[in-house]
């Protein structure tokens, strides 16, 4: 286990908490990425979101009639709280506890119409890049990232990517992107690809 994960194992911060994951003000978050999505996926294709934490996301995408749920998440403790929170969530979707880096090279190519990533890639470190031709790999459509991109912020759990750069040169085309409209997340840059 590299320190990241270590870290996001079992984060000893208040802010990193799941706990605050499941706070009611972070639900705009989850409509902002509903908004996203809306549209673009049939409510019958297969979802994976990456670090799913307690699942307010995917709870909220549940709630808009996504069927085909799935997460992968480090904490053990942030699922424990998806069960007692979210149980219809819980009991329906399909969730791994593990890290990208130890899950994702054993899924089957195209597994997933949709994966989203949401403040999740930028914390992996430059050494666990390989991951992303795995997302490239396990994605049949649409990759959805909203990650903080910028290069300031580089530090001990941000590793800043360009992600027009990564998933453009493997097979994926940039269909729509923009800054993103929340203040939580004013600096953060919203991208869709999609399938060449």
């Amino acid at each position: 286990m590299n320190k990241q994960q270590e870290y996001w194992n079992n984060p000893k911060d208040k802010p990193n908490k799941p706990e605050t994951y499941i706070k009611p003000e972070l639900n705009k978050r989850s409509h902002f990425l509903f908004k996203l999505i809306k549209g673009r996926v049939h409510r019958k294709n297969s979802i994976l979101e990456v670090g799913c934490n307690a699942g307010r996301n995917l709870n909220y995408l549940n709630e808009k009639g996504y069927l085909n749920l799935n997460g992968i998440e480090i904490n053990a403790q942030a699922v424990e709280l998806m069960r007692k929170v979210y149980p219809k969530l819980y009991e329906k979707a399909k969730i791994s506890i593990s890290s990208l880096e130890g899950s994702l090279p054993f899924l089957k190519d195209n597994s997933f119409n949709v994966v989203v990533s949401m403040a999740v890639f930028m914390h992996l470190p430059y050494e666990s890049n390989f991951i992303f031709k795995n997302i490239a790999r396990i994605t049949k459509d649409i990759i959805i990232t909203i990650e903080d991109e910028r290069p300031e912020i580089l530090g001990n759990r941000h590793f800043p990517r360009n992600y027009l750069n990564i998933f453009g040169s493997m097979g994926f085309r940039e269909i729509e992107s923009g800054k993103c409209p929340l203040e939580d997340l004013k600096n953060y840059t919203w991208r869709i690809f999609k399938k060449k």
